[in-house]
């Protein structure tokens, strides 16, 4: 989808959407830059007005659509200025019915940084299904006085991890979990 900027435009494109809608049978995604906010905290810099989201609003509530799972940026898109003229928005979306999440359950959109764009690029990852095993970590006070437990903890967190902090630490506290477990006699 490019949703144009006018208001008068994207409505045209809102009522198009409905001879597809009546043709589809099943999973269907929407995406792309629908150049309009959904809600009131999809913007920072410059307020969203009730103006700018209800038309967005009532299209996304005639078809029964919901914003895919996402992760990584929130505000897709940037009018790259600087100080009190920098707004960032999230405009940029994958819009999902119910009958793709209850058929593909496993998909979840990343918006990667935008590096030379003014939008973030979406991504959908379609997961494999895992076995769900017990996730449970149980830490023992003994390993505390393991002569090298102070080097798996030492290891793990200068282990390089690449990609945002939340995912390095992750990578690092799994790391001491799988050596710590390797004390215990578990792994």
């Amino acid at each position: 989808i490019y949703g144009f900027n006018e208001s008068c435009e994207r409505a045209r494109l809102w009522e198009g959407l409905k001879e597809f809608y009546s043709k589809v049978d099943g999973a269907w995604v929407v995406l792309g830059d629908f150049n309009a906010p959904l809600n009131f905290d999809d913007r920072i810099g410059r307020p969203v007005t009730l103006s700018k989201v209800w038309q967005f609003k009532d299209m996304v509530n005639y078809y029964q659509l919901h914003d895919l799972c996402s992760i990584g940026a929130k505000y897709t898109w940037t009018n790259k200025q600087f100080g009190e003229a920098r707004v960032c928005s999230k405009i940029d979306r994958v819009l999902v019915n119910e009958e793709w999440v209850l058929s593909i359950n496993n998909s979840v959109v990343h918006f990667i940084p935008k590096i030379w764009f003014d939008h973030c690029p979406a991504i959908i990852y379609f997961e494999e299904k895992q076995v769900v095993k017990d996730r449970t970590f149980k830490f023992f006070d003994i390993w505390c006085s393991h002569a090298f437990y102070k080097d798996i903890v030492e290891k793990g967190w200068k282990l390089e991890v690449r990609g945002y902090k939340m995912f390095q630490t992750i990578q690092n506290v799994k790391e001491i979990k799988k050596d710590l477990k390797k004390l215990n006699g578990e792994a």
